[in-house]
């Protein structure tokens, strides 16, 4: 696979180096709009082909796949630039920073056929992997999972517990609005 990396922070390090140590993948590009970044990192991981916008990396298109290791509120534009050029994203975390971005992430690469991945910190996590054992093994029927989103109205996670009726008052709410979900395992 060939892969490029959008961004050049400390992520990106960390990416780069767990990357090509993968047999099979290859960092063959990079993007950065700091030059002096861009000529650093390239250096570093010996990566000739390089870019100062997404849009020339992709014009060039010589890649397979995308780390998306930008600024948090870059990550949909970008990830929607690459999706549209038909390439498979790994994004760091969040994927967006609205739900709706997100989903609108989700559902493009979808309609395309395309991986576009979060990067969670803790998937290869034992414990993870334990419970996830645990819970296909049905030694947790019937426990399920609260998530809940709080929005800008000042409810705080400290506050819910001592207001249930506020889960029930917010459900089904517009974007934004606190939601409970229960998710069975």
């Amino acid at each position: 696979m060939k892969l490029l990396i959008i961004g050049t922070g400390s992520m990106a390090e960390a990416h780069a180096r767990n990357f090509i140590d993968i047999p099979g993948v290859s960092l063959v590009t990079i993007v950065e709009t700091n030059p002096e970044r861009l000529q650093v990192f390239g250096d570093k991981y010996g990566v000739a082909n390089r870019f100062s916008d997404l849009d020339a990396a992709i014009a060039w298109g010589d890649f397979d796949a995308a780390a998306n290791v930008t600024p948090d509120a870059v990550h949909h534009p970008t990830t929607m630039k690459l999706i549209a050029a038909g390439k498979h994203v790994f994004c760091e975390k969040p994927l967006a920073t609205v739900y709706p971005l997100a989903m609108e992430m989700t559902e493009a690469a979808e309609a395309r056929g395309l991986i576009n991945m979060v990067n969670l910190t803790y998937r290869a996590s034992p414990a993870l992997h334990k419970a996830r054992d645990l819970a296909t093994s049905g030694a947790l029927a019937g426990l399920v999972v609260p998530e809940v989103t709080v929005d800008d109205i000042g409810t705080t996670s400290k506050t819910l517990p001592e207001f249930p009726e506020l889960w029930t008052q917010m459900l089904g709410r517009a974007p934004g609005a606190t939601r409970w979900e229960t998710l069975p395992l």
